[in-house]
């Protein structure tokens, strides 16, 4: 239930309150008692290209794996693009980094690179992006430097299938409209051919 969420961590089932929901962003604040666990704290300062950073996430339903990559700079709306590998049922999970030695929230996952060949989409092992923590910071709304990212705890994501275009100008972000658009065309691959995408999963 979106609205009475349970959130899972270290095999026990705790009570999540949504405390605001930004769908211009696809970004929900969740309130989660963490039995005084650690919380990461939200990276202060923006990320230098090359900066090692680890997805971690819970693809395809299953157990949790974290993915090192390297970050590769912003695209046009400002969201954060890396090599760490994610696939479906990743999005919403934290992006992690190092700041002054100490590891920190420097984004949430958000999609992955996908090409179209032949009518089929597949996936870019190295492409990711990410809603950066300078983004999700002024949401919060407060000066309090932590934050909970989504967590689906069902067994099989909810993905939808992608939407194309038959042709967006290279480096056109399209996907910031009225209308939610699950795939946004990049930049042409030299082939008339092959189209690389952002593919985003849907959550209800």
């Amino acid at each position: 239930n979106i609205r009475s969420p349970r959130v899972n961590f270290n095999g026990k089932d705790h009570p999540g309150y949504v405390l605001f929901i930004n769908q211009s962003k696809d970004f929900a604040m969740l309130e989660v008692s963490t039995d005084g666990q650690y919380v990461v704290p939200l990276r202060q300062q923006p990320l230098a290209e090359t900066d090692t950073v680890w997805a971690v996430g819970f693809p395809m339903g299953g157990g949790q794996v974290v993915n090192q990559g390297e970050y590769e700079g912003l695209i046009e709306d400002g969201t954060l693009h890396t090599t760490a590998s994610v696939d479906h049922g990743q999005s919403g999970g934290g992006l992690i980094s190092c700041e002054n030695g100490h590891h920190v929230l420097a984004g949430m996952t958000t999609g992955f690179g996908a090409i179209r060949a032949g009518g089929e989409v597949i996936r870019l092992d190295d492409y990711s992006v990410a809603l950066s923590s300078m983004d999700i910071e002024p949401l919060m709304g407060s000066d309090q430097h932590q934050a909970v990212a989504y967590v689906d705890t069902r067994e099989e994501p909810v993905v939808t299938e992608p939407y194309y275009e038959e042709y967006i100008p290279e480096a056109t972000l399209a996907g910031y409209s009225d209308e939610p658009i699950d795939s946004v065309a990049m930049s042409k691959l030299g082939s008339a051919e092959y189209y690389p995408y952002l593919y985003y999963e849907e959550h209800p």
